[in-house]
């Protein structure tokens, strides 16, 4: 058995952060991500594709409290790197792509992220 155990209230207080987060972020992508070309979307999408295969492959080993708590620290880390490089270099080419391979990682991680809430706080 796991000793992963959710705090309600502190997890309320955790999402209703990270959407009003989420919501500023997406205003300012757009901005961000205008040196890159579109090819790289294109191939973006064709490996975001691949990446939610490969986790829906594993949802039977990933549908666990302990994984669940793993990997949403893992996506968490992602984007505040992303933030930290952003802020500490600027902005250029290479920070607008490693954004966009930020959001692709956390992208990747978000369909599961979103599936295995919904069973694990309800």
């Amino acid at each position: 058995m796991s000793n992963f155990k959710i705090d309600y209230q502190n997890y309320f207080w955790y999402k209703f952060v990270n959407s009003i987060f989420n919501g500023l972020s997406v205003g300012a992508i757009f901005t961000i991500y205008a040196p890159l070309e579109p090819s790289i979307f294109s191939i973006g999408g064709i490996l975001l594709a691949v990446g939610l295969i490969i986790v829906a492959k594993f949802y039977d080993k990933l549908i666990q409290i302990d994984k669940f708590f793993w990997v949403s620290l893992f996506v968490e880390v992602v984007i505040l790197s992303v933030i930290i490089l952003f802020l500490s270099i600027g902005f250029d080419y290479m920070v607008a792509l490693s954004i966009y391979l930020g959001y692709q990682i956390s992208f990747v991680f978000g369909s599961y992220l979103v599936r295995a809430e919904t069973l694990f706080v309800s």
